[in-house]
């Protein structure tokens, strides 16, 4: 079962890589089909094995040859891991599904947040659908000390959006709230521990910022290390609760 659980995340990968390149850009994630960036060939079966079809053409396009980047095998290989993690650490529990797929959110944003741009609000979406979907299951198995920890987790998401806001360059959007809003009540007032951490990128551009007119990298790094912290809290929630709680 783990081995089918890894296949699955570097499948779900590579279709999270089509994610990371074309919601930024405003293109539909299903159409057109998967094709070369430089010169749109479409892609066929074979060149669409995660990590295999990199390796096999040599990180080179198979009809241009332009150079493919390291970042898209990388991110098949770091889903399919996180996936495997989630389900040594959990199980076949009920939550599996709903931290999968949560999981999968945290890697396109956190991808999208480090190339420098900024919240999608399809992201928003979708993270509430999935949480909204397993607040379903919550409430009907009825656990009051659960309850209390997700609204926790909802004002720990709205004060670290104010930290971040206060400490950074720029304004926060309303997406941006929402989302840390949204990952609070999932993970509870734990989420406070990455975002306290994500507040290091944003002094670093800070400093930086008083000495280049250039923009940082920590102007974005915030969000991107936030979600990857989070996705460690996500996984390993339960066993902080019980060692709290």
């Amino acid at each position: 079962m783990s081995v089918l659980v890894f296949v699955m995340g570097l499948v779900l990968g590579s279709f999270l890589n089509v994610c990371i390149y074309r919601i930024p850009r405003g293109e539909s994630i299903l159409f057109p089909p998967s094709h070369c960036p430089g010169c749109n060939a479409r892609l066929r079966s074979r060149d669409l094995v995660p990590v295999l079809s990199y390796l096999f053409l040599r990180g080179k396009c198979s009809y241009c040859r332009r150079h493919i980047s390291l970042k898209y095998p990388v991110t098949e290989l770091l889903t399919g891991m996180a996936f495997l993690l989630a389900y040594v650490s959990m199980g076949m529990s009920m939550r599996l599904p709903f931290v999968l797929a949560i999981t999968a959110i945290l890697i396109v944003t956190g991808a999208i947040a480090l190339e420098g741009r900024g919240m999608a609000s399809s992201m928003v979406w979708a993270l509430g659908c999935i949480v909204g979907l397993e607040t379903v299951f919550v409430l009907v198995s009825g656990l009051p000390l659960e309850i209390i920890l997700r609204i926790a987790g909802v004002i720990a998401g709205l004060a670290g959006s104010l930290l971040l806001d206060l400490i950074g360059h720029r304004k926060w959007m309303m997406r941006n709230m929402m989302f840390l809003a949204i990952l609070g009540f999932h993970v509870g007032p734990f989420l406070m521990a990455p975002i306290v951490l994500g507040v290091i990128p944003v002094a670093w551009s800070r400093i930086n910022s008083s000495t280049s007119r250039k923009p940082t990298w920590g102007m974005n790094a915030d969000t991107g290390l936030i979600c990857v912290l989070s996705y460690w809290v996500l996984v390993f929630r339960d066993t902080v609760n019980a060692l709290f709680y």
